[in-house]
């Protein structure tokens, strides 16, 4: 069975590259069945000469941060190149562009162990990691019911497979129109696996909760099954010392969730 991890390259320096840096901003906890807060993320969005870029720390619940991730969406909002680092065991998997210009993808399973790589196939583009938020805003208005299929990336396999995204019926949730969003796997066995839940502020179009498998792994170095919270996005004037702060913050690798 797929475990499917979603779910955002080296830091920049930023206020010397580029000045003031205009971001938007927003926190997130994941919690796992029981209600227990499992860590934390920050996020900084903002705009680089890559294009349109993700900054993204996890922290234990404690605030220490363990694991780091740059989203770059070179201008495929919805196929972006990423690196995703977790210094507790020393995971990291993402994709990133060669010196020939092609996309490869990534994976090493733990600091002990070697990377191992696969050259991207991009007919048609995979759905990569954070890139399923930009897919989701572009069919926004997909029909209540509806679904689509996709080919999601799935680094830890070092593949892709056929998802099917489907748009739940809204739904009024505390006083708060919400659009819901499902990615399940689209085979006929599909529907008896895990899948994600997505939903949104209808009205503002924020990110508001997350349900299924997270790309963060368990001591055992399986993938979490949470529910991720967002808090409302705030938008930054100047966000260079924040983000080079979180660029350059020591992961702890101290954090054991399970």
């Amino acid at each position: 069975m797929p475990r499917l991890a979603l779910g955002l390259c080296l830091a920049l320096p930023l206020a010397a590259a580029f000045g003031a840096t205009p971001a938007v901003h927003l926190e997130a906890r994941a919690y796992a069945d029981d209600g227990r807060l499992l860590y934390r993320e920050s996020h900084w969005v903002f705009a680089t000469p890559e294009g349109r870029t993700r900054l993204v720390l996890y922290r234990c619940p404690d605030g220490g941060p363990f694991a780091r991730k740059w989203v770059r969406d070179h201008g495929l909002p919805a196929s972006p190149d990423f690196e995703l680092e977790d210094a507790r065991r020393g995971y990291r998997e993402g994709v990133r562009r060669r010196a020939d210009g092609r996309r490869e993808m990534f994976v090493r399973r733990d600091a002990g162990s070697a990377e191992r790589s696969v050259l991207l196939d991009e007919a048609p583009a995979p759905v990569i990691d954070a890139g399923f938020d930009a897919f989701l805003r572009a069919h926004w208005n997909l029909a209540p019911d509806a679904s689509l299929s996709v080919p999601f990336l799935l680094p830890s396999r070092l593949g892709t497979l056929d998802f099917r995204v489907r748009r739940l019926p809204d739904q009024v949730i505390d006083g708060r129109p919400v659009r819901r969003f499902r990615l399940g796997l689209d085979s006929l066995i599909g529907f008896a696996l895990p899948h994600l839940d997505v939903a949104y502020d209808a009205r503002s179009r924020a990110l508001w909760r997350f349900r299924g498998i997270a790309n963060i792994r368990d001591v055992e170095g399986r993938n979490l099954t949470v529910r991720i919270d967002f808090a409302p996005p705030e938008p930054v004037d100047d966000a260079s010392a924040a983000v080079q702060d979180a660029a350059r913050q020591p992961l702890t690798g101290r954090c054991r969730l399970r």
